[in-house]
């Protein structure tokens, strides 16, 4: 799940816990994904990617939901600031997708930040009618991913089946999960239908080119001649069936 952070600033821990080192600080404003949450000692947090980094940040964060909806009214026009007045960079009509990214208040009135198909933020009365679009319509396939580590089970789930080939590749670039860890899946498509697979790593992989790519070497030209078509992976949260914090948390060097 995409979400915009409303606290001045929050801190990101390397595992769930606050003794344990700061990988990121985020602030007010900042774009990142929010995972699962989990609770040790006492204490709840949430599984958080931001900057190509996994990590976890306490749940009592304060975020605004980013999501895509539809227009439930003729028109409306996007203004480049929170002010009656201000420039049309956009003019969105009946049924066409908006994404909400924050709110505003300027004075007594309250507004609703947005971005435009093409990127551009924008402002609309927080007034205006929408539709929200169900999950399952916005997300596409699901799939879910299960590698027995010798740690435990370590299951990836994100909001679509691409952020959990992301999640999975993030953790095959940081450790080096060898190919042969016994690994299952299961997918669920646009009609519900459940399939499920099992195997190796590597026969999982070769399903999915985005992974195949971290293992295969590819020839380039360049200095260093042969070299591991390894592509940078758009980190989405996961989580671990394993119930101990560590196994959790941390990313092993090996699997």
């Amino acid at each position: 799940m995409r979400v915009r952070v409303l606290d001045e600033r929050a801190f990101i821990h390397a595992e769930a816990a606050t003794a344990s080192p700061v990988i990121a600080e985020v602030k007010a404003g900042d774009e990142i994904g929010l995972g699962n949450t989990t609770k040790v000692s006492g204490v709840n947090w949430v599984a958080v990617s931001v900057h190509g980094k996994i990590g976890y940040t306490l749940g009592s964060i304060r975020i605004y939901r980013m999501r895509t909806v539809t227009l439930a009214q003729s028109g409306v026009e996007v203004l480049e600031g929170p002010e009656d007045g201000a420039r049309i960079v956009a003019y969105y009509r009946h049924d066409d997708t908006i994404t909400l990214t924050g709110t505003l208040k300027r004075g007594e009135r309250q507004w609703v930040e947005v971005r435009t198909g093409s990127g551009v933020p924008g402002f609309i009365p927080a007034g205006t009618r929408i539709n929200e679009i169900a999950a399952a319509e916005s997300q596409g396939p699901l799939l879910e991913v299960t590698i027995l580590c010798d740690s435990g089970p370590r299951r990836y789930c994100g909001e679509s089946a691409a952020a959990t080939l992301d999640a999975l590749g993030a953790d095959i670039l940081a450790g080096g999960i060898p190919l042969t860890t016994p690994t299952s899946s299961k997918t669920t498509g646009a009609k519900g239908r459940l399939e499920e697979w099992s195997g190796t790593l590597e026969g999982f992989a070769r399903r999915h080119g985005s992974l195949g790519k971290l293992y295969w070497p590819v020839r380039h030209y360049s200095r260093i001649g042969l070299g591991l078509g390894i592509r940078s992976a758009s980190v989405s949260a996961c989580s671990s069936t394993d119930s101990s914090p560590s196994a959790r948390t941390k990313r092993p060097a090996n699997c």
